[in-house]
């Protein structure tokens, strides 16, 4: 099957998939999911949905119990949006990259203000004597 096809399969899933979770799935243990990737084998046999969530590690670790408990559910609706012969059979992964960027992001800025500060002579240059 040709490349295009893939991406444009791949794209109706993660579509299909964020539809689902977002509007259709009433799990209380749900917090803010956001699909990032979907990845899918070049036989349409798998497919791998990479999702990330924003919250404190109880809510993420509960949110991901919910989206994995309800992942047939989820595959089931995704597959009757697809109109192909066969589903795929859906992973959901857990995507750490976006957590690591808001990481990183927060670790730059604070980087940035320090040097600021330092240039601005609002903080003592560390190694200099005070006195």
């Amino acid at each position: 099957m040709g490349s295009r096809m893939i991406q444009r399969l791949s794209q109706r899933i993660k579509e299909r998939a964020a539809h689902v979770i977002l509007f259709e799935l009433k799990d209380p243990r749900m917090g803010f999911v956001t699909v990032t990737t979907v990845k899918l084998a070049e036989d349409l046999a798998t497919c791998k949905v990479f999702y990330s969530v924003m919250g404190t590690p109880g809510e993420i670790s509960r949110t991901r119990h919910a989206v994995e408990s309800a992942r047939g559910y989820i595959q089931r609706r995704v597959g009757e949006g697809l109109r192909t012969r066969v589903t795929p059979q859906l992973e959901m992964c857990f995507d750490e990259s976006v957590e690591g960027a808001a990481r990183m992001g927060s670790l730059l800025r604070q980087i940035s203000e320090e040097r600021a500060k330092s240039e601005t002579g609002d903080d003592p240059v560390v190694g200099e004597d005070p006195a």
